[in-house]
């Protein structure tokens, strides 16, 4: 239950009085923030990011300028990394609800082994810290894969975080190889989790799994129990969502991260919040029903208006279905007003007709008689090494 008003009003004080961007921006604001509606309080995205704007608190530049703070990027759909900062102490206290639901629901620990994977420039291949080996993505899509897999192997985790499709590679060289008995648990994050996806990583390392819903800017935001309802972390995080019936965009406030705060931050995602509910894992908290995360790009169509690219994921999910999950990863890309670049990764190639026939339908009936071309690749959709892989992209800027 989200019944942390005082320390999200307490949050937008402190920023207004120590952190430049939003003392700029609040300056409207009552002197007394309490006679503040906390709704009627500016919103902001990641375009703030993007444009450089000062973000960061001047009580923190002293750590700043000696490197004593932790700095994560985004990654998000548009492609620019930019810089998050956290003091150390705050970053794990934002953690800190998310490992008592990984202990009581999975019996997942901080002392235990776990592998991840990372986004890297270096051309190391690993990363090893105390308890944990960080594998580089760029081994994905480089040559090094097979090596990746075997240092998972050699290392022994009892769990691993990862993304939907790195698992789904993951299973790949499982079946051929063989999979660490070590690993217990699996926890998805950083892509939307389809049905099939979980089942197969289930089925292949004969593990739990779990779906964390989260952002570098707050960290941990909804965690999953094992009644497949995704919790709110209401001491982490403030959510919002901004629609009817408590359905829409999704608006994020953090509570912990002085350094950098985010407030009123929209993602762009959209969900719906269904409060006090008294979860069968016995818990009573707000719960967050997530859409899948698809990009921060619209498709444009002929007569100039925009729409949602959901109306086609929802047509791939329906294709996936009928196939039994024969498309292991697709990507939708928009480089004109009528021409689409669909790229496929399909497990059974004795699919492949009918899956295109059906893409192609479903576009023509969404858009009209708009041009589909295929791209298929025979493992995983090559991606940037610095930005997350998105679902849709519109890269009709980019055409000359």
């Amino acid at each position: 239950m989200q019944d942390n008003y005082n320390d999200k009003m307490m949050m937008v004080e402190y920023a207004r009085k120590y952190v430049p961007y939003y003392t700029k921006l609040y300056e409207c604001l009552p002197e007394n923030i309490v006679d503040v509606c906390f709704e009627k309080i500016p919103t902001v995205d990641k375009k703030m990011l993007l444009k450089g704007e000062v973000c960061l608190s001047v009580k923190f530049i002293g750590e700043y300028i000696r490197d004593e703070l932790i700095h994560v990027y985004t990654s998000g759909s548009t492609g620019v990394s930019s810089e998050i900062y956290w003091n150390p102490k705050e970053m794990k206290k934002s953690l800190l609800s998310l490992w008592l639901l990984r202990k009581k629901h999975y019996g997942i620990e901080p002392r235990q082994k776990m592998c991840y994977f990372y986004l890297s420039n270096n051309t190391e291949l690993v990363f090893e810290n105390k308890n944990s080996l960080g594998i580089a993505r760029s081994s994905l899509h480089d040559g090094r894969e097979k090596e990746a897999y075997f240092n998972i192997c050699s290392y022994n985790p009892a769990w691993m975080i990862l993304q939907p499709s790195i698992a789904l590679r993951l299973c790949d060289y499982a079946d051929k190889y063989g999979t660490p008995s070590s690993i217990k648990y699996i926890e998805f994050t950083g892509e939307y989790l389809e049905e099939s996806v979980r089942k197969r990583v289930e089925s292949t390392f004969n593990c739990y799994t779990a779906n964390q819903y989260g952002t570098k800017e707050v960290n941990s935001i909804a965690y999953e129990c094992p009644y497949g309802r995704m919790h709110i972390m209401s001491d982490n995080v403030y959510i919002e969502v901004q629609g009817e019936d408590d359905e829409g965009d999704i608006y994020i406030t953090t509570l912990q991260n002085h350094v950098m705060p985010m407030i009123r931050y929209k993602l762009n995602d959209t969900g719906k919040i269904i409060r006090n509910y008294r979860c069968q894992c016995g818990i009573i908290s707000d719960i967050l029903e997530l859409n899948q995360r698809i990009s921060d790009d619209m498709i444009m169509q002929n007569d100039g208006t925009n729409l949602n690219p959901r109306v086609l994921i929802d047509k791939f999910c329906a294709i996936n279905c009928e196939t039994q999950g024969e498309i292991l990863q697709y990507q939708i890309r928009q480089i004109q007003i009528s021409t689409y670049i669909v790229r496929l990764v399909i497990c059974d190639k004795e699919w492949e007709n009918y899956i295109k026939q059906r893409i192609i339908e479903g576009f023509h009936k969404l858009l009209g008689e708009v041009n589909v071309v295929f791209e298929l690749y025979d493992q995983y959709i090559p991606e940037n090494s610095r930005i997350k892989p998105t679902v849709f992209k519109n890269e009709m800027d980019n055409i000359i």
